[in-house]
């Protein structure tokens, strides 16, 4: 995410702070020191920086997939750290090694030791199965009666303008029926 990436906040979709560049835009990569002076100072100073600790300072984050070692980062959250002690929201890292040096549990991460994906499989099962989240299935479902509405939306927009048809559109298309399918699938087991 760059600065200019924060008009877009707001919608719908994961957020990814790829603070040392990304392959989409080369010319983002942090790879020499000067590169990486530059990415502490934008982590310090910059808005991706300030937004991040705003995150890390008022939300659970679960880091999968990132090992924690970037000094700059550490820095960062070391800092956080310092100013918010025991206030600071705890984190989670799942990590397959673990924290075997003690750096993470020094700085209020809890470390996960499995591996992220399994992590994230499992995650994604329970919170179905606690209705906190909808299955796959579901949304097949829901792109299934998508498709219905607008075939049935289509018709109504062609009979629609022969008013005559109107009225034997209205009583051969079951909307009751349809109504209830879409229905079931936000409330099915």
């Amino acid at each position: 995410m760059a600065a200019q990436d924060f008009v877009f906040w707001d919608l719908p979709g994961r957020k990814v702070f790829k603070i040392h560049g990304s392959v989409d835009s080369f010319s983002s990569i942090v790879a020499t020191s000067e590169d990486y002076d530059t990415s502490y100072s934008q982590l310090s100073n910059g808005l991706v920086g300030s937004n991040l600790k705003m995150l890390l300072a008022t939300k659970v984050v679960v880091f999968v997939g990132y090992s924690l070692r970037d000094q700059d980062f550490l820095s960062v959250y070391k800092l956080l750290k310092e100013e918010m002690k025991d206030m600071l929201p705890t984190a989670y890292a799942v990590m397959p090694s673990g924290d075997s040096d003690g750096t993470l549990r020094s700085l209020g991460i809890t470390t996960i030791a499995t591996d992220g994906t399994f992590f994230l499989k499992t995650l994604k099962r329970h919170l179905v199965a606690e209705k906190l989240m909808i299955s796959d299935a579901i949304f097949d479902r829901i792109f299934f009666e998508v498709f219905q509405l607008r075939r049935a939306h289509a018709l109504l927009h062609k009979n629609f303008s022969y008013k005559k048809n109107l009225s034997y559109f209205i009583a051969r298309f079951n909307w009751m029926a349809w109504l209830m399918r879409l229905a079931e699938c936000f409330f099915a087991k």
